[in-house]
């Protein structure tokens, strides 16, 4: 896969033609830049580890300061084999400039983190959409193998986010007996 940047600036000129109600905002154009700065640097093919932090991936600040309480809820019920159990290969390979790589210690907060993430989503997840689904490798996401299972926080946080929509709905699918 690669970035046809021809394309991508016929692109944003088209989108310059749009009138104004479609133009995105100054917050949007600096994140434009962004992202095509980070693929530009790390590659179209690292876009999970790149474009993907600033959305739907938690870096390891974010989880220490938003997202600690799937670690210590595993932690109050004694499950200190998350540590030793669960593996994450690959954190530190440097694939580039704008790509995210992490340390041993902040890999191991990553992965229990995911592994955590994944335990309580999974609790919840009374239609079995975890046996159904995997993350794809497209944009090289950060993989947790638990419990047999190649996770990634993308994943977990997909499935999390589409139980709250439809417990905020009037849909209700039919659950698993």
């Amino acid at each position: 896969m690669h970035l046809n940047k021809k394309v991508l600036h016929a692109m944003f000129d088209d989108l310059k033609k749009a009138p104004s109600l479609y133009q995105p905002s100054k917050h949007w154009q600096g994140l434009n830049k962004l992202h095509l700065e980070q693929i530009s640097k790390g590659g179209i093919n690292n876009f999970k580890r790149s474009v993907n932090m600033k959305y739907f991936n938690w870096s390891i600040l974010g989880i220490l300061v938003h997202q600690l309480t799937p670690i210590l809820n595993e932690l109050s019920k004694g499950n200190f084999s998350i540590f030793l159990k669960t593996r994450f290969r690959g954190y530190n390979a440097k694939l580039g400039k704008k790509v995210t790589e992490y340390d041993f210690i902040s890999a191991q907060v990553y992965k229990v983190f995911v592994a955590s993430l994944y335990n309580f989503v999974k609790s919840k997840d009374k239609l079995s959409i975890f046996d159904k689904l995997q993350e794809p490798s497209i944009g090289n996401p950060f993989m947790i193998k638990h419990k047999d299972k190649i996770i990634t926080q993308d994943l977990c946080n997909s499935v999390l986010e589409f139980y709250s929509i439809i417990h905020n709905t009037e849909y209700r699918p039919k659950q698993k007996k």
